[in-house]
């Protein structure tokens, strides 16, 4: 059986058919059926005639191109035999082509040679034209030095690395150079080919550019020298070098002179001469690759005059802080992750971080008009204007408050959240203690929120017990034996989940305290802890611990209230239920819904009922607010980080403990079967629900993004949410 060959069949209508044959005739033939199935589709406008059927020429591919079909090529009209099939070539076809008067251009050209003999590319070295070599994956030095001759466009786009010899004759190319497939190269090599591949920027460049900005491309260039930065220091406008690397301070002081903005943000380094240079130019200054700066850096660029981009920088010294914080014009800082709280004040200003009167006055009249969370300090005329404001006031981005501010907002009546305060002064607890008002848009009394505050002196403690309303100190992680006695006299809720360890003695006062008493923090708990504890009266959470003794159990089994202990073991809880069988009632106000065994996949989601009072949202059908607590649920996934303040939004919307829910649902949710699930409630729902749904979801879901902030990605997503649930409604 006669063996089955490649053939490329080429058609007067420049369609091109491979197909696999015994024999050019029997591969006309099949080349034709190919072109009546496809041609039709796919070109129906170029197929118009018999003549395009005519065969141009017919191909047996093979690996090794000859001189035969190099002459063939040559002397065919247009070149259309196609000798991209080939990865060979013998020396005397590079001879031939040598001679052919037009381009081996990307298709149909030579990029299907895999290897060139240093005699090939002698010869191909003499074509002039464009020439691709794309396929080669190695290139010798003397191939390299023989190419280099060529005169016209080449392409070498294969090659992932070059020797230095090879990188310094090629650099010699007359012409567009392409070697788009490098990753390995020396510091030696890199300099060679940096003017050659025009990603090196010269005084002759410059120049050019100057003289027709639109014929250089300066954003490609990787390199400066210095003579180029003196040139386009004359240049007036926009400059791109964001892919310049290194700046040389000569470099520097010459960009400062130009007249415009500058971007270089392909800057990785910034010496503190080069900074002091560029803090003098007037215009944008772009520095996004930056991700360290030295103090002496910094103390120049805050001397700088326009707007200043530094996004990639993630922390800042003090010191750094202090002196950018002096800026005059627009500061950019959006990646800093980690800040202290004093370099917080210091850059809150330039930031457009500083709560001043006027922007308060503006939130008075429509409250709409700014997140206040979004500050890190108030002035304390704003202090005294948010006074006379009646309603929730979230300040939880404020880091510090001077004891007039604290004064003042002392006197408004609403909850007030200062969760980002890290330090607070006795005079300012004394204030705040004062803080009272009518009835709450968080909880049924007026809470302050002082999450943010770590440290508590016993004076400020002493002060804070004389407040009127529940008293949130989550973060505080240090409690001495006489604050806690002072809390103990606090009437309210009193939630203390940062701390981590409780003295017996601190334990007995808190056991006096009447209200709800959140500990969750707590790892470990003496007996005698244990036994104070249980004497108090209200909600008693304890959710962190994973382990009690008997004579713990059997003490806290006296309490009386709700006792949440969650954080026990399955295996744990029921031991401790044997002690608490005495009391049937409080085993039923045993929390175990955060004990349970996690789903099967089969199982639908289910959200454990909140342990307080339900939210704005109770008047909404229970369908409908499962519908919107999934939805939340997502959100707050989606983020990654469940932070206080939509703790806080959660619990105002769904009712107190929504948020303690949410976090645990998210551990056991299958996400598999998450949109789904929520898809066939949606459909379930009944028609006013699905008016109300469509009507207010997406401000309501906005809402919960925006109060620490939307970003772009949030908002994608959540206008992907709307879109879902549209569907959903009229399905």
């Amino acid at each position: 059986m006669p063996m089955k060959k490649n053939f490329t069949v080429i058609y007067k209508a420049y369609f091109t058919v491979g197909v696999e044959a015994t024999s050019e005739e029997e591969a006309h033939g099949l080349s034709y059926e190919e072109l009546i199935r496809t041609a039709f589709v796919e070109h129906p406008r170029n197929v118009v005639s018999d003549n395009n059927f005519e065969i141009e020429s017919i191909t047996e591919e093979g690996d090794v191109l000859t001189s035969e079909i190099a002459e063939t090529y040559i002397a065919s009209d247009h070149g259309l035999i196609n000798l991209e099939v080939f990865k060979e070539i013998e020396d005397a076809a590079a001879e031939s082509l040598s001679k052919y008067k037009g381009d081996f251009g990307r298709y149909g050209g030579l990029n299907g040679l895999t290897e060139l003999s240093d005699a090939a590319a002698a010869s191909l070295g003499k074509h002039k034209g464009e020439l691709r070599l794309d396929g080669l994956t190695d290139l010798s030095d003397a191939a390299a030095e023989s190419l280099a001759k060529h005169r016209g466009s080449l392409g070498l786009d294969g090659l992932t690395d070059l020797s230095d010899a090879a990188a310094e004759s090629l650099a010699k190319h007359e012409g567009d150079l392409s070697l788009e497939g490098l990753t390995e190269l020396s510091d030696a090599a890199t300099e060679s080919l940096a003017k050659s591949l025009g990603k090196f920027l010269t005084k002759e460049i410059a120049e050019q550019y100057i003289a027709d900005d639109e014929s250089v491309g300066l954003w490609k260039c990787e390199g400066i020298d210095d003579a180029a930065a003196e040139s386009l220091a004359k240049h007036r406008g926009f400059l791109s070098l964001y892919n310049i690397h290194e700046l040389s301070d000569a470099t520097a002081e010459s960009l400062s002179k130009h007249d415009g903005g500058l971007d270089l943000d392909g800057l990785t380094d910034l010496s503190d001469a080069a900074a002091e240079s560029l803090a003098k130019h007037e215009g944008d200054l772009h520095l996004g690759g930056l991700t360290e700066l030295r103090d002496a850096a910094a103390a120049s660029l805050g001397k700088h005059e326009g707007d200043l981009r530094l996004g990639g920088l993630t922390d800042l010294s003090d010191a750094a802080a202090a002196s950018l914080g002096k800026h005059k014009g627009e500061l950019r800082l959006d990646g800093l992750t980690d800040l202290s709280a004093a370099a917080a004040v210091s850059l809150a200003k330039p930031l457009g971080r500083f709560l001043t009167k006027e922007i308060v006055e503006q939130y008075i009249a429509d409250e709409n008009s700014c997140n206040l969370g979004k500050f890190w300090e108030i002035d304390d005329a704003a202090a005294e204007s948010l006074a006379k404001h009646e309603g929730e006031l979230i300040l939880n981005g404020l880091t510090e408050l001077s004891d007039a501010a604290a004064e003042s907002l002392a006197k408004h009546r609403g909850s007030l959240g200062l969760g980002g305060l890290t330090d607070l002064s006795d005079a300012a607890a004394e204030s705040l203690a004062k803080h009272k008002g009518f009835l709450s848009l968080l909880l049924t009394e007026d809470t302050l929120n002082l999450w943010g505050l770590t440290d508590l002196s016993d004076a400020a403690a002493e002060s804070l017990s004389k407040l009127k309303s529940d008293l949130h100190l989550n973060d505080l992680t240090e409690l001495s034996d006489a604050a806690a006695e002072s809390l103990a006299k606090h009437e309210g809720e009193l939630i203390l989940n940062g701390l981590t360890e409780l003295s017996d003695a601190a334990a007995e006062s808190l056991g006096k305290h009447e209200g709800d008493l959140r500990l969750d923090g707590l790892t470990d708990l003496s007996d005698a802890a244990a036994e104070s504890l249980a004497k108090h009266e209200g909600e008693l959470n304890l959710g962190g611990l994973t382990d009690l003794s008997d004579a713990a159990a059997e003490s806290l089994a006296k309490h009386k209230g709700e006792l949440n202990l969650w954080g026990l073991t399955e295996q744990r809880l029921s031991e401790i239920q044997a002690h608490l069988k005495a009391n049937t009632e409080r085993l039923d106000a045993i929390d175990k819904s955060f004990v349970e065994p996690i789903p099967e996949t089969s199982t639908p989601i289910q959200i454990p009922p909140p342990a307080g009072p339900r939210g704005k949202l109770e008047e909404l059908s229970p369908e409908l607010q499962k519908v919107l607590e999934l939805n939340c649920i997502y959100m707050t996934a989606m983020g990654n980080l469940f932070t206080e303040i939509e703790q806080e939004w959660v619990d105002r919307q769904f009712g107190i403990g929504s948020s303690t829910h949410f976090a645990r649902v998210i551990e056991i949710v299958n996400w598999d079967q998450f949109f789904p699930h929520i898809h066939s409630l949606i459909v379930a729902l009944p028609i006013e629900d699905k008016q109300w749904i469509q009507a207010n979801s997406t401000n309501l879901f906005r809402d919960f993004l925006e109060c620490d902030g939307l970003d772009s990605e949030e908002e994608k997503q959540l206008n992907q949410l709307s879109q879902f649930i549209k569907h959903a409604c009229s399905s």
